[in-house]
């Protein structure tokens, strides 16, 4: 049996900036007992912003923003990784700890602050 890695960087700093980045799309398609995530710390840790004190981090006109803590009520606590579209239909990937990241659209979710 032949066993391919894949890699990725899932932030990187740009501009002075944390940028997000998701796995290739591919990877979606592959069966999920051939697939293992391997991640090198057990649980996602909040993201670090560099702005001046008192500017809020990226947001959209949803109510959430980049980097911040929430819960769902099946996958638990996550941290918002990207958003897309604007309003209550927005789509936002969390990345859950222990279940992965997922996309939500943003008026189904039903996410909460923690």
């Amino acid at each position: 049996m032949q066993k391919l890695t894949l890699t990725y960087a899932e932030t990187r700093r740009l501009y002075g900036k944390e940028v997000y980045h998701r796995p290739s799309r591919f990877i979606g398609e592959l069966p999920e007992e051939c697939v293992e995530e391997v991640r090198l710390r057990a649980t996602v840790s909040r993201p670090v912003s560099h702005q001046r004190m008192g500017t809020p981090m990226v947001e959209n006109d949803s109510g959430y923003k980049l980097g911040q803590r929430v819960r769902h009520a099946k996958f638990g606590e996550g941290t918002i990784v990207n958003m897309e579209g604007s309003g209550e239909h927005s789509r936002l990937q969390v990345a859950f700890q222990g279940q992965g990241i997922k996309w939500l659209v943003a008026a189904y979710a039903r996410l909460e602050s923690v």
